[in-house]
């Protein structure tokens, strides 16, 4: 990713097609969507769409960035703080992102990309369920566990946005047990717990990460995913090990959480935003804990 985005702040054309390309299947997508989340990524893809306008691999990137550049204008805080000036100034970018990526659709139906990142502009858009489902199966029709639309549709049915907590395990759920052997998709499970446990009052939320029935859930995702035998990584995977590594560490399961640590090293994404503080200051501190207590049995 970082040679794909050294490419575009080089100018260097030739070479970000060069690296996108050589992408295998859903990569390709991934490498998008997290260079998507790049400084100046939207203006640095509108640099090389405006360089090759006939083509549509700039195109793609440009959309799939202006995604994420339209959140900028609209910021992280609760839709009660938000400026309406942010909103107005959010859908105006959103309008011009969107007519890029169904302009990249029309040019190959069969591709992902463009859809998964409808998907992802879905709830920004606020359209309806049915809508929201074609997008998903436009993603998913040539690449059924296509990752980052799984991840994009659960948020549409997570209850903060337009589903509930019982639409966002079902969906879950359903994706971590038809993926293959190994797949990142079974971390969908430790996310929905996240995302259910950020839902409950204060006096309730450590007791859920802790139940032995979340515990248990969790940790028969990992074998199916990252602790699996024919499990390979693949680009975009830190992501999903830290997913469940913030979830093993917040259910106490310290042998768990220290056997994700050693898979990840140093490094750190943006899901720790499930947690107050700065993301590799808590990811730091929660390593230390399950390391200090790898050896120790599950505590309540």
């Amino acid at each position: 990713m970082h040679a794909f985005y050294n490419a575009l702040r080089g100018r260097n054309w030739a070479e970000a097609r060069r690296v996108v390309e050589a992408a295998q299947g859903d990569e390709r997508t991934v490498l998008i969507d997290e260079y998507s989340g790049m400084p100046n990524a939207y203006a640095l893809a509108s640099d090389w769409a405006a360089a090759e306008p006939q083509d549509s691999l700039p195109a793609l990137v440009q959309g799939a960035a202006g995604v994420q550049w339209a959140w900028e204008a609209r910021g992280a805080r609760f839709a009660k703080f938000t400026r309406r000036s942010q909103f107005q100034e959010f859908h105006r970018r959103l309008v011009l992102v969107e007519r890029t990526l169904w302009e990249v659709a029309a040019v190959d139906e069969a591709d992902p990309a463009p859809w998964t990142f409808l998907v992802t502009s879905a709830r920004g858009s606020q359209v309806s369920r049915a809508e929201a489902q074609r997008r998903f199966a436009g993603a998913i029709r040539h690449a059924p566990f296509n990752n980052v639309a799984h991840a994009q549709m659960m948020q549409y049915l997570c209850r903060k946005w337009f589903g509930s907590h019982d639409e966002m395990f079902a969906f879950a759920r359903s994706a971590a047990e038809t993926a293959p052997a190994g797949s990142l998709l079974p971390a969908l499970i430790a996310i929905a717990h996240l995302e259910r446990w950020t839902a409950l009052a204060a006096e309730e939320d450590w007791s859920y990460m802790r139940h032995p029935e979340v515990r248990a859930e969790l940790r028969v995702a990992a074998e199916r995913s990252i602790w699996h035998a024919e499990y390979r990584h693949t680009v975009g995977w830190p992501r999903a090990w830290n997913s469940f590594a913030l979830a093993f560490n917040l259910a106490r399961d310290w042998p768990s959480a220290a056997r994700v640590f050693d898979g990840l090293g140093n490094r750190v994404t943006d899901n720790w935003h499930y947690v107050v503080g700065p993301a590799r200051l808590r990811f730091r501190m929660a390593r230390r804990k399950a390391y200090a207590n790898r050896d120790q049995q599950m505590t309540a």
